[in-house]
């Protein structure tokens, strides 16, 4: 997550940095750019420390993978990933198979970009004088 670019997404504790839905939404929103509603999410870090209101952070969280990314996500609701806990393996799983399915769909989205790049990046170089930087003179 930290390597995505994500503007204010920098994790340091998984299952910490996770409970307020906050990370995870603005991860889908990078993923899939306009799926997240953030009038529908509340933001605000002196309001977070709440847990009446990281629970339907995390649940809508949990809305905007299953109908906005197609993520599979029965079994689970926001409170589970709220009430996350590093000891507990149940709730370390619900956030594993979260964070893996978010990784997936982020994944095959680049990739299907990528045979653009190459043409692009093959007629970049066919197009190109190759130039030799050493004596500043085109080659043939």
């Amino acid at each position: 997550m930290n390597c995505l670019g994500i503007e204010n997404v920098r994790v340091r504790n998984l299952f910490d940095d996770l409970k307020d839905g906050v990370f995870l939404l603005r991860i889908m929103d990078h993923i899939k750019p306009g799926c997240v509603d953030w009038k529908k999410a509340e933001t605000d870090k002196k309001k977070l420390a709440s847990k009446f209101i990281q629970g339907p952070n995390c649940q809508y969280a949990l809305e905007v993978a299953k109908n906005q990314l197609g993520i599979k996500v029965e079994g689970f609701t926001g409170m589970d990933i709220m009430n996350t806990n590093v000891k507990d393996a149940k709730s370390q799983k619900i956030i594993f198979i979260l964070m893996w399915q978010l990784m997936d769909k982020h994944l095959r989205a680049v990739r299907q970009f990528f045979p653009f790049f190459l043409i692009y990046l093959k007629r970049s170089l066919e197009t190109k004088q190759k130039t030799n930087y050493f004596s500043g003179r085109t080659q043939g």
